[in-house]
């Protein structure tokens, strides 16, 4: 049972973080490539020299999503170490 949870919480937190990735490419698809004050999307960001902008909660979504499954991962990882020894 322990492996079970610990496996879940790896893939778990491998999805997060892929899908952190997914979410920046996809933001620097949509969002615009100067500054809307009216809508909160003033901080910039760049995927490879692609100038766009986000709002706060966008950029606060993308960075827990990247934390998020760098603990889970993580979590699980321990958990699995101790069950299994190198």
């Amino acid at each position: 049972m322990r492996r079970v949870i610990a496996m879940s919480l790896v893939t778990l937190g491998v999805t997060s973080s892929l899908s952190s990735l997914w979410f920046f490419d996809r933001y620097s698809a949509i969002r615009p490539t100067s500054p809307r004050p009216e809508y909160a999307q003033i901080i910039q960001e760049n995927n490879k020299g692609h100038i766009f902008f986000v709002s706060k909660s966008d950029e606060e979504f993308i960075w827990h999503l990247q934390l998020a499954g760098i603990i889970l991962a993580g979590i699980g990882g321990l958990l699995l170490k101790e069950k299994y020894p190198a």
